[in-house]
């Protein structure tokens, strides 16, 4: 009963913006913002990515969206308990107060999710931001934190990502999930420097079986919940205290048009990729990161390129098969637009195992191991038309060595200021059950969602 209240109420809302909107023509704005690529992950310096921050200077009232999603999964014969992958309303309210050089910022969700069955709220932002100098900038609290220059490609951004938002094609801010840190930014005119103090591990909402289904390696099969994936926060011999926290570092600065950057980080894999055998369980090992990135124009266009390196601190010769080896990645993209209203993305990923051969002589299934080397490229189309309110939206992932692709075609129509609808699909293909997004084929869903701004 409540799974039907739930999508009841999400119809009612749609039918609701059927008849609140009506047969007018809304007025067009009086300033047409230009629509960015929502893939734009890069920092604020190249432009506004979805979670981009506004402006801090001038006081804003209480606004924020009502917004209800449904998604469909596609194969009835996808082991999961649900057939949606997405069946909720949410509510958001936001407000900053400025005291002097400083501010207060707050948003707000609600959510009534009709797949998991419960109401809950969050906070996406608590946060205080101030300048205890002219050349220093202070923010602590729930905030969202994002750097480096890939899109939908994350080599040395390794705050935590909600994989389960991205999947189920909730709105495209959700891929990036909240954390309780410190972040101090130091300008100055050799290198700026940002160092983020995450006192808390903040991990990955990564898939746990109860809305999508996952390849499992000791059923050696695509599984579901119940039960859930068993993971233990940080293995059976730590705790979650002051002394497992994080720490990132970033120096970056402008050489005319281009922006360097040198990344570092101290802390954790993201997802749970150990696994303690007696426990049956996986855990979030032990991992250090350093890479660098650079951006700017080439030709008509934008490149730039990025690599990291992930030690795998608990495993660093590779022989441990129950932890990932160490691995290099690398970067390089290129943006352009071809024709008014119309702009192509192109990007070539590579990740490389080290210590591959001692994996392979450790492993007890060699077999399912991924390759030594996994190849990626991706594809962004964008498509403006009706006076940049409509947007045609196509990105595609596609591995040529592992066979598996995941392809995100959408639409967003922009009726009024208040008033937006999108729909669009997750597909995912491949080969072979274990391979990164091979494992994701049963899920294939649609998506649509409505959204009131006020």
């Amino acid at each position: 009963m409540k799974n039907l209240s739930y999508i009841l109420l999400i119809a009612s809302l749609i039918f609701s913006t059927i008849q609140l909107v009506g047969a007018e023509e809304p007025a067009l704005p009086d300033t047409l913002k230009e629509v960015t690529a929502e893939g734009e992950w890069a920092d604020d310096d190249w432009g506004e990515a979805p979670w981009a921050e506004e402006s801090t200077q001038q006081k804003s009232p209480w606004h924020g969206f009502i917004q209800g999603d449904f998604g469909q999964f596609l194969d009835s014969n996808n082991p999961t308990e649900k057939n949606q992958s997405l069946a909720e309303v949410r509510g958001r309210l936001e407000n900053s107060w400025y005291f002097g050089d400083s501010y207060i910022r707050i948003k707000a969700d609600l959510v009534a999710d009709a797949v998991t069955e419960n109401l809950h709220g969050s906070f996406r932002e608590a946060f205080w931001n101030g300048s205890p100098t002219s050349s220093i900038d202070l923010r602590i609290g729930r905030q969202i934190l994002t750097w480096g220059t890939g899109d939908l490609v994350f080599l040395n951004d390794l705050f935590p990502k909600d994989w389960q938002s991205f999947f189920a094609g909730r709105d495209m801010e959700y891929l990036k999930a909240p954390s309780d840190s410190i972040r101090l930014t130091w300008y100055n005119n050799r290198a700026n420097i940002d160092l983020v103090w995450t006192p808390f591990f903040e991990p990955d909402i990564y898939i746990t079986g109860e809305r999508f289904s996952y390849y499992s390696p000791v059923e050696n099969a695509i599984v579901a919940a119940p039960p859930e994936l068993a993971v233990d926060q940080l293995g059976n011999d730590l705790n979650n205290d002051l002394g497992n926290g994080e720490a990132a570092l970033r120096l970056y600065q402008n050489i005319g048009n281009y922006e360097w950057a040198i990344y570092g980080y101290r802390g954790f894999y993201k997802m749970p990729e150990g696994f303690n055998p007696s426990s049956g369980h996986t855990y979030f090992p032990r991992m250090n990161s350093l890479g660098a990135s650079l951006r700017g124009p080439l030709s008509a266009g934008i490149i730039n390129t990025e690599f990291a390196y992930h030690q795998s601190v608990d495993d660093k010769n590779g022989t441990d098969p129950w932890i990932p080896n160490s691995e290099w990645r690398f970067l390089l993209g290129y943006e352009q637009e071809l024709m008014r209203h119309l702009t192509l993305g192109v990007q070539y990923y590579l990740e490389t195992i080290s210590d591959y051969q001692n994996l392979i002589e450790s492993s007890p299934s060699p077999e399912t191991e991924p390759s030594e080397s996994r190849h990626t490229v991706t594809l962004r189309l964008t498509y403006l038309t009706m006076q940049e309110k409509l947007r045609w939206s196509l990105f595609s992932f596609y591995s040529p060595n592992d066979h598996d692709a995941y392809v995100i075609p959408s639409v967003n129509y922009r009726y009024s200021d208040h008033w937006s609808f999108e729909t669009g699909a997750n597909i995912f293909m491949g080969d072979q059950l274990h391979t990164f997004l091979g494992q994701l084929q049963k899920n294939d869903n649609l998506y649509m969602r409505a959204t009131y701004r006020f």
